[in-house]
């Protein structure tokens, strides 16, 4: 399934060589404290697929959130030249119905006070893809 979604939206997201297209996928499956999430890494297979489709990519899989982080500030550098944007996140996620983070493996059970230390948030990765708008795509695996 996961295959399928990423090849249609590869398809979608096809340009010509000339453009400067940038990806990041990051999946978590291994978690330190929570229960594991199996297939979650299964996305990083698509790394080939997105390079290539022309796109520069980062793909990790069950990375700290210092490591997500530093591959996400690298993303969105190549955001101000990229005419097309994907950012696909697999793994564990919690929210406080306002804000939603990906969890890094290193995370302990999450509260309201320490969740930025050990995820992602997801919001933010939408701030950067509001940068192009209708030329993005955000996609979210979850269990």
């Amino acid at each position: 399934m996961r295959r399928l979604l990423m090849t249609t939206i590869l398809a979608l997201m096809a340009l010509p060589a000339f453009a400067e297209d940038a990806a990041i996928v990051l999946g978590v499956e291994r978690y330190s404290n929570l229960d594991r999430f199996r297939g979650a890494t299964s996305v990083v297979q698509t790394k080939d697929d997105f390079e290539g489709a022309g796109y520069k990519v980062d793909a990790l899989a069950n990375q700290s959130a210092d490591a997500m982080r530093s591959a996400l500030l690298r993303f969105f550098v190549r955001t101000s030249d990229a005419e097309r944007l994907v950012v696909v996140m697999s793994g564990r996620f919690v929210s406080d119905n306002k804000r939603t983070w990906l969890i890094a493996p290193e995370a302990v059970k999450p509260s309201l006070f320490d969740v930025e230390k050990s995820a992602i948030s997801v919001e933010s990765v939408l701030r950067v893809l509001a940068q192009v708008p209708g030329k993005s795509v955000l996609m979210l695996g979850y269990d």
